[in-house]
């Protein structure tokens, strides 16, 4: 569920709900001073082993990348993306960050000039 005020109805749209947990939103780019419109993405992913497995046939980052690219094509590219909400990383004694990412996200050539690649902290026991 979202709240929007009244003031600010006018520049939110509702766009789709892709599956039983992402929601997207169509913010007005102007509202921030951008050229391009804010997709905002409301993201439940649903825990294995969860009794809600059974409502999602396809992996949550599936959902998702397919979204962006159908809302880049009608949109002519003009699109910002924001995704958020519980992604139920229940990582235990794992590393909760993308192990070197330097070199798998360079390869991408995705990331901005002045990015800082993940440091690792030791997790706390106890």
């Amino acid at each position: 569920m979202i709240y929007v005020k009244n003031n600010l109805s006018r520049h939110v749209e509702f766009l789709k709900s892709s599956s039983d947990c992402v929601l997207w939103l169509k913010l007005d780019g102007s509202l921030f001073n951008l050229e391009k419109d804010i997709f905002l993405c409301l993201v439940y992913n649903i825990p294995v082993g969860s009794g809600r497995e059974i409502f999602v046939d396809r992996n949550i980052f599936e959902i998702l990348t397919d979204d962006m690219i159908q809302f880049e094509n009608t949109y002519n590219n003009k699109c910002e993306f924001l995704i958020t909400d519980d992604f139920n990383a229940r990582v235990s004694d794992l590393p909760d960050y993308t192990v070197d990412d330097q070199t798998f996200l360079n390869e991408l050539d995705i990331l901005p000039d002045d990015y800082v690649h993940d440091v690792e902290i030791q997790r706390a026991k106890g």
